[in-house]
């Protein structure tokens, strides 16, 4: 990468993100990841809370559209108008009626970085909009961590529970593709892999 300075640094950074807006949220990826992380969206959030905080605010919230009526934050909030029959009929969603009914989820979630994203949107907000923004984001942020401590942490020791594999929020990292290569797993699976019928 060529050398700059920070400030040019950042100018590149918020083109990237300005690029992946869609709305109220920000993909990772156009083309690879063009639907909504809950983990992206709150390192988003956490990111642009030094240089736009209503953005961030807006960033977070739009994580909590998607909120289970059990609290459950899911790991993916599927895009509008973007092709991804597969991965949606895959997850299926809406069978489950604790499901949002607009929209459709993943079934599964990632670490719970959305209240660390919070502290940093609330510290970076005006004052007169911080109040609001954390009586908004509170009690979604308690129902989560509560489904996390009675669904997740079974035996009460303090440690949450993975379920499935592209919940540690590590998936496509050099350690956990050596690890999936060396899975065999069901083959319905490695045939949906094989030919790449799910982005999600």
């Amino acid at each position: 990468m060529a050398t700059g300075s920070a400030d040019e640094l950042a100018s590149r950074a918020m083109d990237v993100l300005d690029r992946n807006r869609r709305g109220d949220w920000t993909c990772p990826s156009h083309h690879l990841y063009p639907h909504q992380w809950l983990w992206d969206s709150c390192f988003v959030a956490i990111g642009l809370a030094g240089r736009d905080p209503q953005r961030a605010a807006t960033e977070l919230r739009s994580v909590f559209r998607a909120q289970w009526s059990n609290g459950m934050l899911p790991h993916l909030i599927f895009a509008d108008g973007v092709h991804d029959r597969a991965s949606r009929s895959m997850w299926g969603s809406k069978r489950d009626p604790r499901a949002p009914r607009d929209i459709d989820t993943s079934c599964v979630t990632q670490p719970p970085l959305p209240a660390v994203a919070a502290w940093h949107v609330a510290e970076a907000l005006p004052t007169a909009e911080r109040a609001a923004f954390v009586i908004d984001v509170t009690p979604r942020l308690v129902r989560y961590h509560e489904w996390l401590y009675r669904e997740r942490d079974p035996d009460h020791r303090g440690l949450v529970s993975l379920i499935h594999p592209w919940e540690c929020g590590l998936d496509r990292s050099p350690p956990w593709m050596d690890q999936l290569a060396r899975w065999r797993g069901p083959r319905w699976l490695r045939v949906a892999i094989g030919l790449h019928l799910s982005r999600a």
